[in-house]
């Protein structure tokens, strides 16, 4: 209900959690996460996209897809 919705206080959302309740998989899904990364970018060259700008994100990174979406175009190295 809009009326009763209020913002979420600065850290209430973490991927992993925190302290005794974090996630087991924390430390695979990181080195899976790099190893994924790292073949992306030996054979892909990510640019922005025309009219498409870099923008400043003021929140602790979090592996979630952006809002505005995926604004880069891929070429092959």
């Amino acid at each position: 209900m809009p009326e009763r919705a209020r913002p979420l206080p600065i850290g209430a959302l973490h991927d992993f959690g925190l302290g005794r309740h974090r996630c087991i998989g924390e430390h695979f899904a990181w080195a899976e996460l790099m190893i994924a990364a790292a073949v992306v970018v030996s054979r892909w060259r990510l640019r922005h996209s025309p009219g498409h700008d870099a923008a400043a994100v003021r929140e602790m990174f979090s592996a979630h897809p952006y809002p505005g979406g995926l604004t880069m175009t891929p070429a092959r190295r």
